[in-house]
């Protein structure tokens, strides 16, 4: 496991504030709140069995969202057609819309949980975010954030180096918006694709 030692101290509100505002971090605590272990433990009440619905049904319309995605990428390369382009404002209109539902849920999970592990919270002035992660990862035996962090950014990094491969490639011979615009979109799925539960639970 990644050994990550950092001087910086937090407190509960900038903890909750990185869930809030940074996709990663999120993501990472979507992973913690839905592990086995954790939602046995916080999932009595309403409350937070509203939010696991939300997370599924949020999970679920992705899901549909991504594999229409693929196929409006496919059917470009198949019939050779932009139309299906089409489809993508509507699928990112929903997707974004999801992805707020699961984020609310996400954070009113991992807030709830925190507040029960570090009680008063004050002491958390005394614990960074990745020090609370990395806790986290060694009781309930996952990834941690530093890590996940660390897979995601490897794997972007070769979809940029091949979306930029296959530009020259395009700028040298023959150029096209389209083209670009399809390589964009290729990008974008890359990234949608390593925040799918399958392919997330598995990045190491």
């Amino acid at each position: 496991m990644t050994e990550f030692f950092q001087e910086q101290v937090s407190s509960f509100e900038a903890i909750i504030n990185s869930i809030k505002h940074d996709a990663e971090v999120c993501r990472w605590f979507e992973f913690l709140v839905t592990h086995p272990a954790v939602r046995q433990e916080i999932s009595s009440g309403d409350r937070m069995g509203r939010a696991y619905r939300d997370i599924e049904a949020s999970t679920v319309k992705q899901r549909t969202l991504f594999a229409l995605a693929v196929l409006s990428a496919v059917a470009v390369a198949v019939f050779k057609t932009w139309w299906p382009f089409l489809a993508v404002p509507l699928i990112l209109f929903f997707w974004f819309r999801s992805q707020d539902i699961k984020n609310k849920a996400v954070l009113s999970l991992s807030e709830i949980l925190i507040r029960r592990d570090y009680a008063p919270v004050k002491i958390l002035s005394k614990i960074s975010l990745y020090h609370l992660a990395e806790e986290y990862s060694q009781k309930y035996g996952i990834a941690s954030l530093v890590d996940k962090i660390y897979c995601f950014d490897r794997v972007k990094r070769y979809a940029i180096f091949i979306f930029f491969v296959l530009s020259f490639v395009i700028w040298v011979g023959a150029f096209s918006w389209k083209i670009v615009l399809a390589l964009v979109c290729y990008y974008e799925l890359i990234k949608a694709a390593l925040m799918t539960t399958a392919v997330y639970r598995r990045l190491q």
